[in-house]
């Protein structure tokens, strides 16, 4: 049951424009200027990465593998690629890490790389994924980047630990990453859920393949599959998420959704829980009522659409039986959104201050910053926040408002930690409907954790120990919170282990971390610090980073 109280948050008319402009330069000056610029940042330029299980099982898949990574990479783009990164793993897991940087002037030698991979070693089915996709991310990829995962096997290495760092490090402001994952083959017997939910998550998608022979049909579209960047639509078969289901049900579902002039690509995915129903059952039609066949391609569990200059007006899709579907779109000059949170917290006393937050915090006054790209093709009046379930199904509205019709806020409490995700809506300046949705699923928490100071201005000169102060504070009900300090793979850190925190309810407390840079080759390199944080009666997780940079 989701549970909301809203609130608008606008400041009188005649102080609008001052109230948004204070807020903005506030904003800022919390953030830093790098990472508050990389959050209004809706489009620019991207990294390729791929993380690719190269164990033996992997033998008959890793060449479609290959092929589809290079697809990939030739595949034009509305965005430029700065960099690729080349992240496999294997099992042991080497010592030091095989992960690669390429720039894109050296995409040669990159594709090079890939076609030397091999399947060797290995032994058990579930293999080091999340190691992969860590070391692929700790190579500091371009904002709003896409990583393919290729694997036939669940992970080994699905700790909360390393679930949390790929869920910060994938979703923070700094890199905003859509994950996307490949499984098929002699390991696979259904999705990991370490999986399904980091797609979600993301923006990403979950694409199980029977067999390799799939994987190499699936390779000539990948690259347009999964380079939608703006999410249109979205959904799930409730009963994906029941138990129990009557197999009598066979009633399709149906939806509807706006495509406006703006969008010059359409993609639409449809996966199947049921194996071999190759496009049985799905059916999509235009403005125009008629069935799209040509551009179809139905696979075992999953059938894709992909359409160039749509028609404008109301599209219908129907699906029968368990299935989920993504709607994606692009063009040059696409119309999208991104979101931020902030809320308050008190500092001393009765003293309050605004501080950005990864998650809105349950029970709480939450506001939200919204930045709309190509807000000038849009009648900005008519525009429409609504926060929706992971299936879609609309929860409650909240109001916006705006000084400049670009960036715009609005305010709500969440009474629950149930998860969801924004639907932004409106008409377009020639008259169409559109609908966009955003990029990552929003979880509501009860325990904020956030990095609050860095001496020596984030940084790490030789010799000198920077401190890094993390507050925690606690919404729920009072009680311990058991704290871990990632391993750094630079090895700066020197703060031995930190003991549980007991958190009154309503109340907060800084956990310092030390680390100290003393090797010069290390100068010019980048740290992650990288905290978890358990409730021991709760079982909530929060978990917060920051990078050092190391200095003379």
């Amino acid at each position: 049951m989701y549970l909301l109280s809203t609130k608008s948050s606008a400041p009188r008319r005649s102080k609008r424009s001052t109230s948004g402009s204070n807020f903005l330069q506030g904003l800022r000056r919390q953030l830093g200027a790098s990472t508050f610029d990389s959050f209004m940042a809706v489009q620019g330029d991207v990294s390729l990465m791929f993380a690719i299980d190269t164990t033996g099982s992997m033998g008959e898949e890793i060449q479609a593998a290959k092929n589809i990574a290079i697809d990939i990479i030739n595949y034009p783009r509305n965005a430029s690629v700065t960099n690729y990164i080349l992240s496999p793993f294997n099992d042991p897991y080497p010592v030091k890490s095989a992960a690669i940087v390429k720039e894109q002037s050296n995409a040669g030698e990159f594709v090079k790389a890939i076609n030397a991979l091999k399947a060797y070693g290995g032994g058990d089915c579930p293999e080091y994924t999340f190691k992969g996709m860590l070391e692929a991310l700790n190579l500091m990829p371009e904002w709003g980047s896409p990583m393919y995962v290729f694997t036939d096997a669940g992970p080994k290495d699905a700790s909360d630990l390393h679930i949390e760092e790929v869920k910060f490090l994938a979703g923070s402001a700094e890199l905003g990453v859509t994950i996307n994952f490949f499984t098929t083959g002699f390991c696979h017997t259904h999705l990991h859920s370490a999986f399904k939910d980091l797609a979600e998550l993301t923006s990403g998608q979950t694409i199980s393949l029977i067999n390799d022979g799939e994987l190499k049909k699936l390779s000539n579209l990948t690259a347009t599959v999964l380079d939608g960047t703006s999410t249109v639509s979205m959904g799930r078969s409730s009963s994906r998420r029941k138990k129990k289901r009557s197999l009598k049900n066979t009633t399709p579902s149906r939806y509807n959704f706006p495509i406006d002039e703006s969008i010059e690509k359409l993609t639409i995915t449809v996966s199947t829980t049921r194996r071999r129903t190759n496009g049985q059952g799905i059916t999509l039609t235009d403005p125009d009522n008629i069935e799209i066949s040509a551009e179809k391609l139905s696979l075992s569990q999953i059938s894709v659409y992909q359409i160039n200059h749509p028609k404008r007006g109301d599209w219908t899709l129907v699906v029968s039986g368990d299935h989920e579907f993504q709607v994606k779109s692009s063009s040059e000059t696409n119309v999208d959104f991104e979101v931020y949170f902030i809320t308050r917290i008190r500092v001393r006393g009765r003293q309050t201050t605004e501080v950005p937050i990864s998650n809105p915090v349950v029970g709480k006054l939450n506001k939200m910053l919204i930045t709309v790209a190509g807000s000038e093709k849009l009648n900005t009046s008519s525009l429409h926040l609504q926060l929706i379930t992971p299936e879609g199904a609309g929860i409650s509205g909240v109001t916006l408002q705006t000084t400049d019709n670009v960036h715009f806020t609005a305010s709500f409490t969440p009474l629950t930690s149930q998860p969801f995700k924004l639907r932004l809506s409106g008409i377009t300046r020639v008259g169409n409907t559109f609908e966009r949705i955003s990029r990552q699923k929003i979880k509501p928490s009860r325990t904020l954790l956030r990095v609050k100071y860095a001496s020596n201005d984030y940084t790490l000169p030789l010799g000198r120990v920077t401190f890094v102060h993390f507050q925690i504070c606690n919404f729920g009900a009072t009680e311990y919170f058991d704290v871990k300090v990632v391993k750094d793979r630079m090895g700066l850190i020197i703060t031995p282990q930190i003991p549980p925190k007991r958190i009154i309810k309503g109340r907060c407390a800084i956990i310092s971390v030390h680390a100290r840079a003393t090797r010069p080759q290390d100068v010019d390199r980048t740290d992650n610090l990288f905290l978890m944080v358990k409730g021991r009666t709760s079982k909530v997780l929060a978990s917060q980073g920051v990078r050092l940079f190391v200095v003379p």
